[in-house]
């Protein structure tokens, strides 16, 4: 499995994104501060978060530039496809 694409929306420093990642290999990077470690705690939230530190919180999840007062929804979308070339066997 490898993750297809993930679409942010109000999420931290993202307002409307959508990342598609090549078939082969895709590197994340940028300067300091511009929302790499976002695109990962998105995954983990959508994957299912490994620890508190990294779940979901409107109140600190939200973009900190628009008002809390709109009503907006977080929304976060992460396509997984399947390879028909991967095999797994347990033993």
């Amino acid at each position: 499995m490898k993750i297809k694409d993930i679409h942010l929306k109000n999420f931290r420093s993202f307002e409307n994104c959508i990342i598609e990642f090549e078939d082969f290999y895709t590197a994340i990077c940028g300067k300091n501060n511009s929302g790499k470690s976002n695109i990962i705690r998105a995954i983990l939230n959508v994957l299912g978060p490994v620890s508190n530190r990294h779940r979901l919180n409107y109140h600190t999840d939200f973009p900190v530039w628009k008002p809390k007062a709109s009503k907006e929804n977080i929304e976060l979308t992460v396509r997984i496809v399947s390879s028909p070339y991967i095999s797994a066997g347990f033993s």
